[in-house]
C-alpha cells in the first residue's frame, strides 16, 4: 500500500482526462499497462475523441505518442491545433493553411512552451506497420500513453494477412503484451460490424467490433461512440470496464472548432 500511495503521489498513473463521463469511470485514470479500446462505425467521431483524449493527457504533462495509420501527419497535426486552441482556430482553416503567421506563432509559443513534445507517426502508404515498429517507437519516445488509429490497419508481424480474424486476434495479443511488459497505456481506435447494414448512427455493442471479439476479450475498457449523419451529439457508451461501472455519456462536438462539450443528455432521447 505504501508503494501505491508514493506512485499515486507521483502521478504514475498516466491522466485524468476532466472529461466526466470518462474520469467519473475510470476512479484510478487509465495507467499504465492498461489496454483501452475506443470503438465506432465509420465517421462517427471516434478519431476525434482519441485524439481529445491525447490532447487532454498531453495538457496534464503526460507524454503522448499518437499513431495514425488513416490519416496523414500534417491532418492529425491540425486536429491536434484545433483542440489545443480550443475555440481560437478553425480546423478547416488549419488544414488549408489559411492563419495568419505571426498570430499562430504567438499562440504557439504560448500554449506549447515549456510543454513536451506531441510525436506523431505515420505510415503515409509507406509500408507494414507492425507490433514490432511500435514497440520500436515507444522505447525511443518513452510514452505514458499510446493512441493507435486504427487497429484494423496495423499489420502482424509475423505477415500473415490473409484472415482478418486470425490477424486481429494475433494484433490484440500483440499489443495487449505492448501494454504490459512496457508499462505503457495504449488505447486502440477500432472499427464495428454494424447488426443492421443500414444503421451505422447507433452506439455498437461489446462483441460489434470488426472482425475479431479477441479485441473485446482482451481490453480493460472498451468506449463506444454513435453520432446520426451531420448531428453534434455524439453518444458515449461504456461497454466493458473492468476497473468501474458501466453508464453513458453525450459530447456536444464542434468538430472545425475544437469544442467539444460534455452533456449527461442520454444519446438516444
Amino acid at each position: 500500500m505504501r508503494k501505491v500511495q508514493d506512485e499515486a503521489a507521483l502521478g504514475v498513473y498516466v491522466v485524468i482526462f476532466c472529461i466526466p463521463g470518462i474520469d467519473d469511470f475510470l476512479p484510478a485514470g487509465v495507467t499504465r499497462g492498461q489496454f483501452g479500446l475506443i470503438m465506432g462505425y465509420p465517421g462517427r467521431g471516434k478519431s476525434f475523441l482519441s485524439t481529445l483524449m491525447a490532447v487532454r493527457a498531453w495538457d496534464r504533462g503526460k507524454k503522448v505518442l499518437y499513431v495514425s495509420l488513416e490519416m496523414l501527419e500534417s491532418e492529425v497535426r491540425a486536429r491536434v491545433y484545433a483542440i489545443a486552441g480550443e475555440g481560437k482556430w478553425s480546423l478547416r482553416d488549419l488544414q488549408r493553411g489559411k492563419v495568419d503567421i505571426e498570430d499562430f506563432r504567438t499562440w504557439a509559443n504560448d500554449r506549447f512552451d515549456g510543454r513536451g513534445p506531441f510525436p506523431i507517426i505515420s505510415n503515409d502508404g509507406t509500408g507494414r506497420f507492425t507490433p514490432n515498429i511500435l514497440r520500436a517507437k515507444i522505447e525511443e519516445y518513452k510514452p505514458d500513453l499510446v493512441v493507435v488509429d486504427y487497429i484494423q490497419l496495423m499489420a502482424p508481424d509475423n505477415g500473415s494477412e490473409g484472415n482478418e480474424t486470425v490477424k486481429l486476434k494475433t494484433l490484440s495479443t500483440d499489443l495487449k503484451v505492448l501494454a504490459t511488459a512496457l508499462r505503457v497505456a495504449i488505447i486502440a481506435v477500432v472499427s464495428a460490424t454494424p447488426g443492421d447494414a443500414a444503421d451505422i448512427e447507433s452506439i455498437p455493442e461489446l462483441f460489434q467490433v470488426a472482425w475479431s471479439k479477441q479485441l473485446a476479450y482482451d481490453a480493460d475498457w472498451l468506449m463506444a461512440v454513435g453520432r446520426a449523419d451531420n448531428s453534434p451529439l455524439m453518444g458515449v457508451a461504456w461497454r466493458k470496464n473492468r476497473n468501474g461501472p458501466l453508464s453513458d455519456f453525450c459530447l456536444d462536438c464542434n468538430f472545425n472548432a475544437g469544442i467539444f462539450t460534455y452533456s449527461e443528455n442520454d444519446f438516444d432521447n
